[in-house]
């Protein structure tokens, strides 16, 4: 069993050197690793899954679409990933989605680093007011961290997982 690694704040690089970052293109085959090998640990991976298109365009689909997607790495190796972009039915939200860690690497704060790093992003783009996102019936350590991070259940749920919420600011007020 692997020992759990310290993990210092956001961006910040210490003896362990666990970094979260935005992507960059080179890293796009590691991050496809990555949600393989996540899918893949969970009984997930099948025909339907095995290549997303959004992970083919990573650039257009996040980065240059009023969202953001970002990589963890740990001594050169990424091991987590999450990003968000624009919901395509409500103007005010943004999507979290690709959130992934490395099988080896779960449990060790990873997921809750880089979800902190995509609301603080969201946070600074003033057309959001909330956060949604669905994560499998077959990740209940998601649901929990969602859980725990402030998310809720939203509306009706579909049959193969849960959709979370968050509302950044209530009433409409804005920071």
């Amino acid at each position: 069993m692997q020992e759990p690694i310290s993990i210092p704040a956001i961006g910040e690089k210490l003896k362990n050197s666990i970094i979260i970052r935005q992507f960059q293109p080179p890293d796009q085959d590691s991050v496809f690793k990555i949600y393989k090998e996540a899918l893949k640990d969970l009984g997930l991976l099948n025909e339907n899954r095995s290549n997303p298109a959004n992970f083919e365009e990573i650039q257009k689909t996040y980065l240059d679409n009023n969202g953001d997607f970002l990589v963890a790495e740990i001594d050169g190796i990424i091991v987590g990933t999450g990003g968000y972009n624009p919901d395509s039915k409500q103007s005010d939200t943004a999507v979290i989605r690709r959130m992934y860690t490395l099988p080896e690497y779960q449990h060790q704060g990873i997921g809750r680093k880089i979800l902190a790093q995509l609301e603080g992003s969201i946070k600074q783009r003033p057309q959001y007011n909330q956060i949604s996102l669905f994560t499998a019936k077959e990740m209940p350590n998601a649901a929990k961290l969602y859980i725990s991070m402030g998310y809720t259940k939203a509306g009706k749920q579909p049959q193969d997982g849960f959709i979370f919420q968050k509302t950044l600011y209530p009433l409409t007020v804005r920071r």
